[in-house]
């Protein structure tokens, strides 16, 4: 969903389940929000409750693994396939990790082996990891199809955007002071003003207001 207009300075409140509420200022707009219900780099085969599969390739032979995610990739020029075991929730780097070998890269949570014609042998859903993943959820704001912030944590994301330096329901009063800036509740300012209007007009009718 798109937030703003262009010339605005959305900013972007967010929190996950029950924890701080963080902030994100967007120096463009307008801007798209999206959130997702898994990791931030989780790809469409991503399962928190894990499963098997197995992988045979001409130079690695049959691998049985269980595991929440996994995708292919290029590292140094050859086709690798790299996978998150169960517990781990970041990539590692594929060019990294030897080539034509099956171990956990050193400093690289994630896995990778060289896969020349690889194939699944196996896909079993129904063989999960001995405990879920922890529940992770994603937001990622967009400018013109560009990524230009994503963050993830523990629990739901919920989020609320405000295009103006005041949040909804307060007038932005432009002040010498710094920030260049003050915000006023809107309704208030209404009736202030109604105010002010009506006594105008009373001093007016009876001839106290002198106009130059």
């Amino acid at each position: 969903m798109s937030y703003c207009k262009a010339g605005d300075k959305p900013t972007v409140r967010y929190k996950f389940g029950t924890g701080n509420e963080k902030t994100f200022k967007s120096p463009y707009a307008p801007i798209e929000v999206i959130t997702k219900n898994t990791p931030v780099d989780a790809t469409s085969n991503y399962n928190q409750q894990g499963f098997r599969i197995g992988l045979s390739s001409i130079n690695a032979g049959n691998i049985g693994l269980i595991i929440t995610d996994y995708k292919f990739v290029t590292a140094q020029g050859i086709l690798c396939f790299i996978w998150k075991a169960c517990g781990e929730y970041s990539w590692g780097t594929g060019s990294s990790c030897p080539a034509g070998s099956i171990e956990l890269a050193a400093g690289c949570p994630a896995h990778l082996v060289t896969a020349y014609s690889a194939s699944f042998y196996e896909f079993n859903t129904n063989v999960k990891c001995p405990s879920p993943n922890v529940d992770k959820s994603s937001i990622e704001v967009r400018y013109n199809g560009l990524t230009i912030f994503q963050d993830q944590g523990n629990g739901t994301v919920t989020f609320d955007v405000q295009c103006s330096n005041c949040p909804d329901g307060q007038c932005e009063c432009k002040t010498s002071e710094y920030p260049g800036y003050c915000c006023s509740d809107c309704n208030s300012l209404t009736g202030e003003i109604a105010t002010i209007k009506s006594a105008v007009k009373v001093l007016n009718s009876k001839g106290s207001v002198s106009h130059v």
